[in-house]
């Protein structure tokens, strides 16, 4: 996000100047630049002006036009959409004073406009999805790549919850640090999705190369009519060589529910170590180990979130909090001084909450992850199916076998309420 920034940067500086100089640039790239701004507006969060800080970051910032924090990307998009037909995505605010710089006093004349918020997007060229409530969204990596990829991080999940980015990415931190922060945030271990025997889902050639690319596939998506159950489903073949598939199911349940389906399934039949990781921000939490059979209370700044895990093996369940254990459900665990660490600028890494569960297990397995507000209670989580009840009703989530596909389907009754 923070490179395709600076690309918006670069073009706006370069278009202005040509219409100052009686030289515009060309239709052809003012639609290509048209489209650049709606690829980025669909991947930030409305409330926060912030967006997945996946891929590569090194700190740039092209036009430093206002006084927003770094990680805002509304300036620009406030800026570009104005470029493009001089409309607003955002009401007033100090988001519009790069508007000042570029355009004069005029352009910052819209007290009526309203917040738009962001579309569903599914960019299957880059790999770009997201499922997206009023107040919660998520995105999921799951790309064919054509040029050379920045991380390995495949089927990877952001969550954002009333403007919190309570599943997120742990960064780039620094192109050159010593050992062992050498270019390993953007290895799979950190990324939330699934590592097979400790093997990153590509082989790494160089700081910035990756051999052997893994590439995803588009299994399903959909959206029920009345909006409230969305769901994408997606598989990549990184670890084709250990005769594994990972494959990756995420529901939307209107605004009060997630529900993440992760299948390890294939032709292998060795015992292999299956990690499937979640990266939180480093706020408080409570462990809830009568859970099945942990979960953890997300404590944010807008409310409690809940979430629930579990797998069809016994796992290891281990919390790690900047290279350190903070909860394990086994004794004796050692942990990777990677883990637990967040770079959201350039530079600069801070705590962040690390939480794994791991199993070492011939195929199929399953992992089921729910995030659920305060008011959901999760009852039951067994191999096909979630029990929750909410408002004192109860809810069944019927899930196909391990293995099978889809896994959900939001056109059949397989979600249902009961009384």
């Amino acid at each position: 996000t923070n490179y395709h920034r600076m690309m918006l940067h670069d073009l706006v500086w370069a278009i202005r100047l040509g219409e100052g100089n009686g030289h515009p640039l060309s239709r052809e790239l003012r639609d290509l630049f048209a489209a650049a701004v709606r690829f980025l507006f669909a991947l930030v969060d409305p409330e926060s002006g912030c967006a997945p800080n996946y891929g590569a970051n090194d700190g740039a910032l092209v036009l430093p036009l206002n006084g927003c924090e770094f990680a805002d990307y509304r300036p620009v998009l406030q800026l570009g959409q104005y470029l493009v037909d001089r409309s607003y995505l955002f009401p007033p605010g100090p988001w519009d004073e790069d508007l000042l710089w570029l355009f004069g006093s005029d352009a910052i004349n819209h007290a009526t406009a309203v917040r738009v918020n962001p579309r569903a997007l599914a960019a299957e060229s880059g790999g770009y999805f997201t499922l997206r409530g009023q107040r919660t969204w998520a995105m999921v990596r799951c790309a064919r790549y054509r040029d050379r990829p920045s991380h390995a991080d495949q089927l990877h999940l952001d969550l954002w919850w009333r403007g919190q980015n309570v599943a997120c990415d742990a960064g780039s931190y620094l192109y050159n640090a010593p050992p062992p922060f050498d270019a390993a945030l953007s290895g799979t271990e950190v990324h939330n999705t699934v590592a097979v025997d400790g093997r990153d889902q590509m082989t790494r050639g160089s700081r910035f190369l990756w051999l052997d690319w893994a590439n995803g596939t588009v299994r399903s998506r959909g959206i029920s009519r009345d909006l409230r159950f969305e769901v994408f489903e997606g598989e990549h073949n990184g670890y084709h060589t250990l005769g594994v598939v990972h494959r990756r199911t995420v529901l939307r349940i209107a605004e009060d529910l997630w529900v993440v389906v992760d299948d390890l399934v294939g032709s292998g039949r060795n015992i292999h170590r299956f990690s499937q990781q979640w990266q939180l921000p480093d706020f408080r939490f409570k462990i809830a180990e009568e859970a099945c059979p942990a979960a953890l209370d997300l404590c944010t700044p807008e409310g409690v979130l809940r979430m629930t895990t579990w797998s069809t093996a016994q796992p290891e369940v281990t919390l790690v909090r900047a290279g350190k254990t903070v909860y394990s459900n086994l004794s004796g665990t050692s942990v990777s001084p990677v883990r637990g660490w967040r770079s959201r600028f350039y530079a600069e890494k801070e705590p962040a909450l690390s939480w794994t569960l791991q199993v070492c297990s011939d195929i199929p397995v399953r992992f089921i992850t729910v995030f659920s507000e305060e008011l959901v209670s999760v009852v039951s989580i067994v191999a096909e199916q979630i029990a929750v009840q909410y408002k004192g009703r109860s809810r069944e989530i019927r899930l196909a076998p391990v293995g099978a596909s889809p896994i959900f389907n939001v056109g059949s009754p397989e979600i249902a309420w009961t009384s």
